[in-house]
């Protein structure tokens, strides 16, 4: 280790050395030595104590030969080093007047953003060269008049024949302001300065001021001419490259062939030493240990499919190729482009002149002079295109000049990411989060627990658990034939076993025996498993290296098995992709839906709005990003998919990986764990303790990710604030038992049971883990007397309440869910239609969650039948098949029943029944009630009696599920009834019935009292706030301005949608406040609607109006008065 130690401390002395020497050698001017230490590796970005890298070091040095040398060996980074003022080497080209051609050329073909970087003082290279050129110009102005006075003293001088030494005098003292006009010429045709030499015989420079003056001029002028050309054609290359790019960019596919490799098996089969290895990484003695959770490898290797050449990305290695990407695909629209000329020589000329770069001649008799031609030289600034802004024509830059040799030369065209998941079985609903169709898996298992009888059980059930979840990805029978997704069986540990090689095969080759002599394994292992490797040793990076070499081409080959392979993807969607790894390296972690669409908007080629969610489904198959709320309406992004894994090893995890808690909080883990229930103050407690992540700084999108992902739910609640989360791959084994009780009560009355089972008999936990999540999040726990509701709920199995009358009895296992509902009635009676609402409401929560984690082409079937329960000799009826015979027998441990179209057609719409008028089924409720729809006021009074029922109540309005579910989950800010409200005002605009006498009936099946909507009436309403020692005088006070900003203080933020309905606004003036105020707090947004609301009702509001609105919304009208009326 010292000696490892050393050599490094030694290299970097020695490079050290090497930038410290090459400056000397630039500033000596010793090119030969420059171009050696330039072999030797001197680092060209390496600077001096002045901030100066080589290259500005010859600028300033005047060494136009190394520069030139130099410009064409630096890279883009070196380039872009300023100095310790700012300057980068254009800019110190021009305030040294280096008017060197070539060499500005060649720095700006490398680095064209150069041109445009400004110094501190905000110019540009451009800037500073004009400025540099109108001193120069000021300065040759101040010496023409100045010279006049200097020139009648030397005609003085030579008329009266003074002393040399008083000559000499004369001009010391004249010679710093006067000189530049010792040319002028006598009547004789003499210059002072030839007549003072003449007959002072003086010395004098045989460079005159006036020479060097002009010098300057004419260098600076040349530095300007040059700066302008160069960035004209800069102009011209950026419009040809923007059209170029957007034309690759808007018309072109492509077909990426990127790969996902995922490992997985049982904990401790050692799929972090098999990962280590495919990484080519060093292995420590005792191993990598194991893995929480699961260890993202995103985007890893670039690599060649053709020939299996991998290289590993470095931190930049995302950002290099997607620009590789993207120039891939404009290169092979158009091989037209062709980059504009270098400048020549003459184009220089050209443009400057009036002025030479050389040292002038003098002015001969008929010519312009210098002043005239000092002030009219140019002064040309070309203008920037508008077109783009400055950040996609810098991305346009950078990706038309991306360098292609090493992806042509190597052939890297795609991108390699693996997924290393620990193998704890607490982690398998968190990794079915991440698996889809479009990878290649490896299954590694231990050979050595499937050769030892007493693990060999559960050695031999990991791995058909494993195939079984592989096979749950095929699409289709289309897909299984292909073999997609492609499965690769590793077996490990046959070190273990024997150290005879021929030995380890054979006894692998009899655990694979023993794998297909069970019909459905053997059937998924020919569909699915591409190839079998045994390997020994595997935490030894010495041996068997062929082996994982051979593993690493397999992957390669079947890597076209994967779904989305050479699938075509827009052009337009890699540039927004782009983008996207352009915020992930500046350390973004959470891109919201406003974000990523104005970065759309700003594109060269900007996606429809439409054409985004398509990109988004497509992004979730990549692996570099996690898209979470796609349903709603604001989904995000999160750029760093390692961030949700750590976040959920802090508080979802087995508890071997947790440490360094608290005793206090060591008992609360204990409870959790038992529990499944984890309070809020925990899950803050844990996440607080990793402050590198920041987890707290984006609790709310955590929470929400998390909950998308059917992690963890909080429990619905109608009023109070639900402190507590349940996360269902922790609850307790299911107990169906534990419901017995209640339904043997005798005023218990049970509809048949409805069974949804899939047609693949292996359905993973997960599914159904996020299955009871979604209901705990929709349904309210069982209110049970002398029960506590979440006894009732269990791992899979859950009892939850539908509304005021019904509840249900979810029941999950295998590949089928049971839900069975119930209620306590003297009537026993179940009418037809009971379920009809429910089923509609879990079918689609169900859908949601297979299209959430790319199993939505898993097909099932209705079933019905008398037990909630699942026992192993049952028989159950489909749904199909009663629809064709009057009735069917079942049977499970109940006993046997008959099943008939009456129990059918409580689950299912009976076509041939007739819907009873409403008017005509409730007639004495509703004979006082307008026939008409609600208006906006009456909405948002209705929606405090809705409550929890809401799910099936809003079915039972035709109110599509989707749409319930998007406004929920967009308004989450909101509190339950003005997320109600939300739902009923988006129904108004359909086609819904939603007058007093739909919204009765649907009140009425699901156990409301319809008669309360007489009370929300305005003629039914009491028009003055009630309060013992309020005059009538004061409640009608017109508000005023001055009064905003007090009731602003009083009204609940949650709350403010109800409230400014009641007082008469539309949903619609809200949501333009809401649009506008989108960015800024809430406090100001209803701080503009109370403005808005005091100005513009006519007549004036009064202290009465506001209160009779807040006391509406249930918001604190005591202190408020108190505040407006302090007496």
């Amino acid at each position: 280790m010292a000696t490892g130690g050393s050599s490094i401390s030694e290299e970097i002395s020695r490079t050290m050395f090497k930038c410290k020497r090459i400056h000397w050698e630039v500033k000596s001017g010793d090119l030969h030595e420059v171009k050696e230490l330039v072999s030797s590796g001197a680092d060209l970005g390496a600077t001096d104590s002045n901030g100066y890298t080589p290259l500005i070091q010859a600028v300033v040095s005047g060494k136009e030969d190394i520069a030139a040398f130099l410009a064409k060996k630096m890279t883009v980074q070196e380039l872009n080093m300023v100095n310790d003022d700012g300057d980068n080497v254009l800019h110190m080209m021009a305030l040294y007047h280096c008017p060197w051609s070539q060499v500005i050329q060649d720095i700006a073909d490398t680095c064209p953003s150069l041109l445009q970087q400004e110094d501190r003082y905000r110019r540009r290279p451009i800037d500073t060269a004009r400025k540099e050129l109108t001193r120069s110009q000021d300065t040759a102005r101040q010496e023409l008049p100045e010279s006049q006075g200097f020139y009648s003293i030397l005609a003085t001088q030579t008329s009266f024949k003074q002393p040399k030494t008083i000559y000499r005098h004369l001009v010391h003292d004249l010679a710093d302001p006067c000189l530049s006009l010792l040319q002028q010429e006598d009547s004789d045709e003499d210059r002072p300065i030839y007549t003072a030499r003449n007959i002072s015989h003086i010395n004098i420079y045989e460079r005159r001021p006036i020479d060097t003056a002009r010098q300057e001029l004419s260098r600076s002028q040349g530095v300007y001419d040059i700066l302008v050309i160069c960035e004209e054609r800069q102009q011209r290359i950026q419009q040809q490259q923007q059209q170029h790019y957007t034309r690759g960019i808007a018309e072109n596919m492509e077909n990426p062939c990127n790969i996902t490799i995922t490992v997985v098996g049982h904990q401790g089969v050692g799929k972090s030493c098999f990962v280590r290895q495919l990484k080519q990484e060093y292995i420590p003695e005792g191993g990598p240990g194991s893995t929480d959770t699961a260890d993202l490898y995103v985007n890893f290797f670039e690599y060649n499919p053709n020939t299996g050449l991998r290289q590993k990305l470095d931190e930049d290695g995302e950002i290099k190729t997607s620009r590789q990407r993207l120039k891939r695909i404009i290169d092979q629209q158009d091989k037209t482009y062709t980059k504009p000329s270098a400048i020549t020589p003459q184009q220089i000329n050209d443009s400057a002149a009036a002025v030479s770069t050389m040292e002038p001649s003098v002015s001969s008799a008929g010519k312009k002079t210098e002043e005239s031609q000092i002030v009219e030289i140019s002064h040309r600034n070309p203008s920037r295109s508008e077109e783009l802004s400055d950040e996609q024509r810098h991305v346009i830059e950078e990706v038309m000049g991306t360098e292609m040799e090493d992806w042509n030369a190597f052939g890297l065209k795609g991108r390699v990411t693996i997924y290393d998941f620990g193998g704890e079985k607490v982690f398998y609903n968190t990794q079915h989060c991440f698996m889809s169709s479009n990878m290649v898996f490896v299954l590694l298992f231990d050979v050595a627990m499937c050769l030892d009888p007493r693990r060999a059980k559960d050695g031999y059930e990991q791995i058909e658990f494993w195939l079984k979840v592989f096979a749950t990805y095929a699409i289709d029978e289309a897909a299984q034939s292909e073999g997609t997704p492609p499965v690769i069986l590793v077996g490990s540990h046959l070190d273990l076993v024997s150290s005879d090689k021929e030995k380890q095969e054979e006894l692998f080759i009899s655990v694979l025996e023993k794998l297909y002599e069970k019909p459905e394994i053997c059937e998924i292992i020919e569909a699915h498993v591409q190839e079998m490797f045994s390997v020994a040793n595997l935490n030894d990076c010495n041996k068997n290296q062929h082996m994982y070499k051979e593993i690493w081409n397999k992957i390669i080959e079947i890597a076209k098995l994967q779904s989305q392979w050479e699938k075509p993807v827009p052009a337009r969607w890699v540039a927004l992709e782009y983008e996207l790894f352009r915020l992930k390296k500046r350390g973004n972690i959470i891109l919201t839906y406003d974000k990523l669409l104005e970065i759309n908007r700003k594109t060269a080629v900007p996606l429809p709005e439409h054409d985004i969610m398509n990109f988004l489904r497509r992004l979730r198959f990549t692996g570099s990003f996690l898209c979470f709320d796609l349903h709603s309406k604001k989904p995000f992004i999160v750029l760093q998919p390692q961030w949700i894994i750590d976040a959920l090893k802090a508080i979802i995890t087995d508890p071997k990986f947790i440490a360094d808690l608290s005793p206090k909080q060591q008992l609360q883990w204990k409870q959790y764990d038992k529990s499944g229930v984890l309070s809020r103050a925990l899950t803050r407690q844990l996440w607080g303790r990793h402050k590198k992540y920041r987890f707290l700084d984006e609790e709310e999108k955590l929470v929400i990710a998390m909950e998308n992902l059917g992690l963890l739910t909080r429990p619905i609640s109608v009023d109070a604030v639900v402190d507590y989360f349940i996360v269902p791959s922790i609850l307790q084994t299911a107990d169906p038992e534990i419901i017995h009780p209640v339904l043997d009560d005798p005023d218990t009355v049970t509809t048949v049971t409805i069974c949804i089972k899939f047609d693949n008999p292996f359905i993973p936990q997960a599914i159904w883990d996020k299955m009871i999540a979604s209901c705990i999040h929709r349904f309210q726990r069982l209110r049970e007397f002398g029960h506590d509701g979440l006894t009732f709920i269990q791992r899979g199995f859950a009892c939850l309440s539908v509304d005021f009358l019904w509840n249900m009895i979810i029941n999950c296992s295998d590949n089928a869910m049971k839900v069975t509902m119930f209620k306590k009635d003297t009537d026993d009676s179940v009418p037809t239609g009971t379920g009809i609402n429910l089923l509609k409401v879990l079918e689609f929560l169900l859908q949601r969650i297979l299209d959430l984690n790319h199993q939505s082409h898993l097909g099932y079937k209705f079933y019905l039948h008398n037990d909630f329960r699942f026992t192993a000799e049952e028989k159950m009826v489909t749904a199909d098949d009663l629809r064709q015979t009057p009735r069917l027998q079942c049977y499970s441990s109940n006993g046997t029943r008959w099943i008939d179209s009456n129990d059918l057609h409580i689950w299912f719409r009976n076509p041939n029944q007739k819907k009873t008028p409403i008017h005509t089924r409730y007639l004495d409720i509703t004979k006082d009630l307008p026939d008409r729809k609600l208006s906006f006021k009456e909405i948002g009074r209705i929606s405090r009696y809705i409550g929890s029922t809401y799910q099936t109540f809003f079915a039972e309005l035709d109110c599509p599920v989707a749409l319930v579910e998007q406004e929920m989950e967009e308004h989450r800010h909101l509190t339950f009834r003005s997320r109600i409200t939300k739902i009923f005002v988006h129904l108004l605009k359909t086609e819904a019935n939603t007058g007093f006498l739909a919204i009765a009936d649907a009140m009425s099946q699901h156990g409301m009292d319809p008669t309360i909507l007489i009370n929300i009436l305005d003629s039914n309403r009491n028009m003055t706030f009630t309060g013992e020692t309020l005059s009538n005088g004061w409640l009608n006070t017109y508000l005023s301005i001055n009064d905003v900003p007090i009731i602003a203080g009083y009204i609940d933020i949650k709350s403010y949608f109800n409230l400014f309905l009641e007082l008469g606004f539309t949903p619609r003036t809200v949501d333009d406040f809401d649009d506008e105020y989108r960015n800024k707090r809430t406090l100001k947004k209803i701080t503009a609607l109370l403005v808005a609301f005091i100005n513009e009702t006519d007549p004036r509001p009064t202290v009465n109006t506001i209160l009779l609105a807040m006391r509406e919304c249930d918001m604190d009208t005591e202190y408020l008065i108190r505040a407006l009326n302090p007496t």
